[in-house]
Formats: C-alpha cells, structure tokens, sequence
C-alpha cells in the first residue's frame, strides 16, 4: 500500500515537471508573436431634424409624445429626420455635410436643429463641426449674416431619475462675423467612442452623441459688443476693420431669411496603429 502511494507521489510529481515548462514555453512563444492592430475606419451614422418651435425662442415646442432616442428620451417635438453616412476605410478625415434654412427671422429669435451620431466603426473618431457660409444666400444682403450666432449645445446622459439635460455650461457660442470670405469656422469638436470603447464601457449607446444646433438673431448691443472684441484682435493683427451694425439696419432684419448656411461634421481617426512586437 505504501509503495504504491509512493509511486502516485511520484508520478504526479513527474507530470508536474513536464507541464510546467511547456506552459510556460506556450506564453513565452505568444508574446514574441508579431500582432498588428489596425483602427483605421470611419463608419458614422448623421441624422438630422428640425425643430418645430412655434415662437421661435430656441426651444421647441413639446412633442405629441416621447421618442426613445439611443441613450435619452426626447420630449420635444424635432420632426423632418434627414440621414447620411461618414464611411471610410482609411485614415483619411471624411466629412457630412448640412445646409440649413431658416425664414423670417425676429430679433432676438432663435432655430433650432438637432443632430444625432453614432460611431458604428471600431476606432474612436474626432469629431469636428464646422460652419461655412461662403454658399448662404442671405436676404438683407448679409447684414442678417453678421448678426446671427451659432451654438452646438450636446445632449448629456439622463442623470438618476432621467431627467432630459442640455450642457449649455460647456458649449460655445459662435458668431457668423467671425468668419470671413473664404474661411470655416469650428463650432466645435469632441472625440467620440466607437464600438470597441462602447464594448469596454459595457454601455451600447457610449458611441451615440447628440446635440441641439441653435442659429440665433443676437440682439443688436450684443453683436456689437462682439465686433468691437473682434476689431480690437483684427487691428493688433493688420485686418480691416468691421463695421457695427447701426438701428436702422438691425431693424430691418425683422422678416429676413438665411438659406444656405453650410454645416460639416469632420470625422477623423484617432487611434494609432498598434503594433506589439
């Protein structure tokens, strides 16, 4: 009986020195494997929507009933879905493009826009969105054009109890004044995550970002308040100077329209190539 225990002993004893150095032989192997990784795609998802907001104060009006969004539910009325795609399969930026119209303006008036992205590509991608109004068409002749601003304002995570919430604190107005002939202005820009970070995150919906996009006629003061800031930056740069916009003009804005006015959503890749040697 003793004897045969002190075989078992030894036997296992055996397997264990001969399972061991191949284990370990296996790793060793797998991490002098060359791997190379590549994230290079752009697969995005842009759908925009227009607001119905019947007095025109830049919130919309309630919707007949609520709509389940990917990661919110909406309860104000955006109505028109317009999709498009941004997809690529190399490291090239590629870009949407938005044209937005907007009749009879009212001093102080506001349109508002909602645009919804989803990153359905494995990379994390740099969003960027940019305004171009080199092709909008402007009724008064471009003095509504210097008066407007322009706010991209993201749709944040529902907090505990759900509650619908807008991150005005974090978004920064843009005044069409700043940009000149032939420039883009950037409203904005963000990274958001795609499926694999959604996948690390245990959250399917962290690759979906959503933002109101509010076109607003500022008040007469304060655009000119901007364009003196704005001149003060022109001179100690050697730039024309811009002129305010007097009464009389800003008056005449009353009923105005604006087509036309350009908007591109950027995406870019942001991952590097991984490559573990």
């Amino acid at each position: 009986m003793k004897k045969r225990l002190l075989y078992l002993i030894l036997s296992l004893t055996l397997l264990i020195a001969v399972c061991i150095p191949t284990t370990v032989a296996w790793f060793m192997r797998g991490d002098r494997t060359d791997m190379t990784l590549e994230l290079l795609e752009i697969n995005s998802l842009v759908t925009l929507y227009r607001a119905n907001d019947g007095n025109l104060n830049g919130v919309p009006d309630l919707a007949p009933s609520s709509v389940a969004m990917k990661y919110y539910t909406e309860l104000y009325d955006f109505v028109d879905p317009v999709s498009d795609y941004a997809q690529s399969a190399d490291a090239i930026p590629t870009e949407v493009k938005m044209k937005l119209e907007m009749p009879a303006f009212l001093p102080g008036s506001a349109y508002t826009f909602k645009f919804a992205i989803e990153n359905n590509s494995d990379a994390d991608n740099l969003i960027r969105l940019e305004m171009d109004a080199n092709d909008a068409t402007d009724s008064s002749g471009g003095a509504l054009l210097r008066a407007l601003s322009v706010r991209a304002v993201e749709i944040l995570r529902p907090d505990g109890e759900g509650n619908y919430r807008l991150d005005y604190e974090n978004s920064r107005k843009v005044y069409l004044a700043d940009a000149g002939t032939g420039s883009i202005t950037e409203v904005f820009s963000s990274v958001l995550p795609g499926v694999v970070s959604a996948q690390k995150n245990g959250d399917p919906t962290v690759n979906c970002r959503d933002y109101w996009l509010i076109v607003t006629l500022e008040p007469r003061e304060t655009v000119n308040a901007h364009i003196r800031s704005l001149n003060t930056e022109r001179e100690a740069a050697g730039e024309p100077l811009l002129d305010e916009i007097d009464e009389a003009t800003y008056n005449a804005l009353a009923g105005q329209t604006l087509t036309g006015l350009g908007f591109r959503l950027v995406f870019d890749v942001t991952s590097d190539l991984i490559h573990a040697n």
